[in-house]
């Protein structure tokens, strides 16, 4: 990142101990935190949020300041609502942190949203209260306009990262959310 002149970050992973450390060692700038999925990943949803919030705990404005945590549930559909409720009670109890999340990375979004009683993907994180100033939201691959809309007036967040989308496939072809990608 620093070789093509990135200084500030946003990383959700498995290992945020280690990216917060080299955080530290490289001199970035960066909001940092550990992916919580309880259908993504093998241990429990409990050891996966414990691991996040002693994360937060340990380095939460570390290094003068230039490493924030961010509460990281998956995303839309890579959690059960219960995930989500208890990350957005969190977030409630942490009005500190930001919160990074996949959304609408696929259509299926919609559809596993309506499968936990949301309307649609945006109107999950609506409900559960996390559609706000404090929300980033990853992708974004398959908003509508109106999606589009509703996360601007709610002041959330939108980042990319097209490369991702180069190692996805569908059946024999790769899919690309941008023909040129």
């Amino acid at each position: 990142m620093l070789k093509a002149g990135i200084t500030c970050l946003n990383d959700m992973g498995v290992t945020g101990h280690v990216g917060a450390e080299v955080v530290d060692e490289a001199g970035l700038r960066a909001v940092v935190g550990h992916m919580i999925s309880d259908s993504f990943m093998p241990e429990p949803a409990e050891e996966q949020i414990a691991r996040a919030l002693t994360l937060v705990d340990r380095y939460h404005g570390a290094y003068g300041g230039r490493l924030w945590i961010s509460l990281c549930p998956h995303g839309d559909l890579y959690n059960t609502r219960p995930v989500l409720e208890t990350c957005a009670r969190l977030a409630r109890e942490h009005p500190d942190l930001v919160v990074h999340t996949h959304a609408l990375e696929m259509p299926q979004a919609n559809v596993a949203a309506r499968a936990m009683g949301a309307a649609d993907s945006i109107g999950l994180f609506e409900d559960l209260g996390l559609l706000n100033e404090r929300l980033v939201l990853a992708h974004l691959i398959a908003a509508t306009e109106r999606d589009i809309d509703r996360v601007a007036n709610a002041g959330a967040h939108v980042v990319h990262c097209p490369s991702m989308f180069t190692h996805f496939g569908t059946g024999d072809k790769l899919w690309l959310p941008y023909p040129n990608c």
